[in-house]
């Protein structure tokens, strides 16, 4: 039996985690003048669920965010944003040649999710029937909540599934899972060394800096 590739979207599929990013940052700027750099906010909120991007919020603030406010305002800024997201390099052949079962479990909502598959053209490999997003289970990423419910919901075993994640929480989430991980870093720039220094005391044991080393990992288990 082949086994099920579960992907991460944003900072995996496309390098759109510092559009999200930038935009929450732009909405705390305008709406609460909070005024912090861009590792501030990719420090809070890189890789786990909105729900829990507003518990930290809270506890580091204390603010009660405008929840429809800001998904409104984040919304539109990723569509104003349509022409800088992208595929990541080397990831469609991946897609379109595996023959086993694959899907997507993302801390963003589904909206936002579909609107960046029909931006990125890839609708025929991802549709509502394996999109699996944070909103679905109780607890985010770094818990193992949504692979484990992706996993059932196509029909697999821990044990049978492959998670590529680009996040620590993401990593975690995945070792929490009982399943393997390929970390990615190809998008993390300034960050890289010292997301792979924390992926490493995760304890995983194999990093992909871009879809080539994915391949090559993914042949040795099912390609």
């Amino acid at each position: 039996m082949k086994k099920l590739i579960i992907w991460d979207f944003d900072g995996v599929i496309s390098n759109t985690e510092p559009l999200w990013v930038g935009a929450w940052a732009d909405f705390f700027k305008h709406c609460y003048h909070l005024d912090y750099p861009y590792e501030f906010w990719y420090e809070m909120f890189a890789g786990v669920s909105n729900k829990t991007k507003f518990e930290r919020v809270k506890d580091e603030f204390g603010l009660n965010v405008d929840v429809q406010e800001l998904i409104d305002y984040c919304g539109d800024s990723l569509h104003k944003k349509r022409a800088q997201i992208t595929l990541t390099s080397g990831i469609l052949p991946l897609f379109e040649t595996y023959d086993g079962c694959q899907c997507i479990a993302t801390g963003d909502s589904v909206k936002n999710t579909f609107e960046k598959i029909n931006i990125l053209h890839i609708g025929k490999f991802f549709d509502k029937e394996n999109i699996f997003s944070a909103d679905m289970v109780e607890r985010g990423k770094p818990a193992p909540d949504l692979f484990l419910y992706a996993a059932a919901h196509m029909g697999y075993e821990p044990s049978q599934c492959i998670v590529i994640d680009d996040a620590v929480a993401g990593v975690q989430a995945a070792i929490n899972a009982h399943m393997e991980i390929i970390p990615f870093v190809e998008h993390h720039g300034s960050l890289k060394e010292r997301m792979i220094d924390e992926i490493h005391e995760l304890g995983a044991t194999q990093i992909a800096d871009n879809m080539l080393d994915v391949k090559r990992m993914l042949k040795k288990e099912c390609l």
